[in-house]
Formats: structure tokens, sequence, C-alpha cells
């Protein structure tokens, strides 16, 4: 009997609770969407926040006495190799690439450097410039390449825009700004060094950013979970830029974690420091989107301003027919991102 009875009446239960799963997920997608709402206005609001507080004429916050600042913490020291306090080695001819014996061994640093910042795709135009049969990406092959009377080989290498010296990283000169040691002693060393800056679109580049940190997490490639981590992240460097200058928080001492990198987009902050120590003439820079759509008249032009003979025939063919990296549609908050990056912008072109 009570068989019966449950028989007859369980078609009724399904619906019910079919009915009622229905309900509760219209009501969640309901809840989530006034969330995302929120959350949307919460962004362009501490977007709006940033900008009133951040102050950016274009100037570095390095100083011009750099190189006397580190000098005179090492006088005094009989044992200092500080490369910055001692005249700049003499280079030999016979090779094209900056090289010096030191102490009877070799020594090379690099000829030019391609930089960038995280998820701007600088890797891709650096590895298309090893195909020239001329550059390579270790030392001691520049110094071995070919006859020993012309040593044509040039050594290339690169490294992000934001990166500080590890060495010096807890040391009086990080507290005294002297963030980019390394790249004064390079050029002491090699005035004529030639910089390569490859930049992306920064809106595009912080959303690559999210989408590569969230492959392997579930539901992290929606737009409300977007929200979320760029809300955290932009109150992060709100809080920062409230009470100390824009330096400070994206380069110096107090520089914040965030968990997408948003400031990274901040390029005109980044090439400021760059330029104080390299001169504008050794530096050229090109937009990535640029790069991919006219790949072949680009390296023409990088080819130029690196001075070396021009890639043809099947080493051209080569490298035009590379694989770009494949890149995600994601295109969550892109208004916010560019009135937050459009300032910067606008003084990248001054400053170039």
């Amino acid at each position: 009997m009570n068989s019966r009875f449950f028989r007859q009446r369980f078609p009724k239960y399904v619906l019910v609770v079919g009915v009622l799963l229905v309900f509760i997920w219209i009501y969640s997608e309901i809840v989530n969407e006034a969330l995302f709402s929120v959350n949307n206005a919460h962004i362009a609001d501490t977007v709006e926040d940033i900008l009133h507080h951040v102050k950016f004429d274009g100037k570095p916050s390095v100083k011009a006495d750099v190189v006397e600042s580190v000098c005179r913490q090492e006088k005094g020291n009989m044992d200092s190799e500080e490369p910055l306090c001692q005249k700049p080695p003499i280079l030999d001819p016979m090779y094209r690439n900056p090289c010096w014996s030191s102490k009877g061994e070799l020594e090379c640093v690099p000829y030019f450097l391609v930089t960038g910042m995280p998820y701007g795709r600088m890797e891709e135009v650096f590895y298309d410039l090893l195909g020239h049969k001329d550059i390579t990406d270790y030392a001691d092959e520049a110094a071995e390449h070919g006859p020993i009377e012309h040593r044509t080989a040039v050594y290339g290498d690169y490294l992000y825009m934001d990166e500080a010296d590890e060495e010096d990283s807890n040391t009086d000169n990080q507290q005294r700004g002297n963030r980019f040691l390394d790249l004064w002693r390079l050029q002491h060393v090699n005035p004529d060094i030639k910089i390569i800056v490859v930049l992306k679109d920064p809106v595009e580049r912080v959303l690559d950013e999210y989408l590569d940190s969230s492959l392997y997490y579930d539901d992290m490639d929606s737009c409300s979970e977007f929200s979320r981590v760029l809300s955290r992240s932009l109150h992060t460097l709100k809080n920062c830029v409230t009470s100390s200058s824009l330096q400070e928080c994206v380069i110096g001492d107090k520089s914040v974690d965030t968990e997408v990198d948003v400031a990274s987009g901040f390029y005109s902050v980044f090439l400021a420091e760059w330029l104080a120590i390299f001169p504008r003439k050794n530096i050229m820079i090109i937009n990535i989107e640029d790069y991919q759509t006219k790949k072949r008249s680009m390296l023409e032009h990088i080819i130029k301003f690196l001075q070396l003979q021009p890639i043809s025939g099947p080493k051209l063919e080569t490298i035009l027919a590379s694989e770009e990296t494949e890149e995600y549609a994601f295109d969550c908050f892109e208004k916010e991102l560019e009135d937050l990056y459009k300032p910067f912008n606008k003084k990248l072109k001054e400053i170039v």
C-alpha cells in the first residue's frame, strides 16, 4: 500500500523539487547580478579615487647622483669591487660585442636588451631576434663566434622593466631608491647599449595575466570572479597611493603586492626610470600588436636599430612562420581599466 502510494506521487515530488531548484538558480543569478553591479560601481569609484590621489609628472624617482652616492658609501673600502666606482673597462676591439679581459678571463656584457612587463610578450620579440645569425643569448658564444679576426656575434638578453637588482634588494642602496643598480652598472660599462622596449595594450596585459593565473581554477574565468579580484587589487593600490607617492607604491620600498598586478600597466612610470639611466637615442619602443601584424617591417626596423646585417632568406621565413602565443578572449571591465590607464598612456606619449 505504501509502496503504491509512493509510486503514484513520486513524479509529483520530482516536479516540485525541480521547480524549487529552478527558483533557487534564478534567485542565485539575480543575487550574483546584483553583486556584480555593486562591484562594477565600486571598481569605477576606486579607479576615480586612485587617479585623484596620483600625481605623476613623468620624472624618475631616482636621483641624478646615483653613482656619486654609491661611491661615497664605498669610499675607504679598499676591497671594493663596485664597478660604478672604477673606470670603465677598455673594450677589446676584436669583438663586436662589448667584451674585455679581466684577471686573465674574458668578460662580456649584453650588446642589447629587450625589456617590457610580465605578460607583455617581450619574449616573443627576443626569441625571434635569436633567429639572426649574429645574435646569441650566451655571452661566451658572442666571444667565441666566428673566426678570431671577426667576432661578429652580439650577445642579447631580456628582463622585465620592473625587475630590481636582487643582490641589492635589502641594502641601503635599495632604500636610497637605487633599485636599478645593475642597469646603472651596465650603462657604465657599455654606454652604447641598445634597449628595445616592448609594450602591450595595458588593459589586455592585465586581463591576460588574470586569465593565465586562473586557467586551472574552476569558474575563475568569469567576470563576476574577476570583479572581486580586481576590486581587491585596486583597493590595495588605493590604500597605498592615498598616503604615499605613486613611485613608492609601484617601484619603491612600499610597492604593493596585488592579486592582479594592475600597476604593471603604468608603463610611463617604469620607462621614466630607464630614461634616467639610458639616453633616449639608445631606446626603441615598439607595440607588440604592431609587431604581430607587421612582423616583417618591424623586424627590419629593429635589426637596423641594432646596426646588424638584415635577416633574409630561410631564416627570415622561419621567423615569420613562427607560431604566436595563444590568447584568450576576455573583455571584463575594459572601460574601467581604460580609465585607469588613460593618464599614464598620455604621459607615455609625452615622455617618448
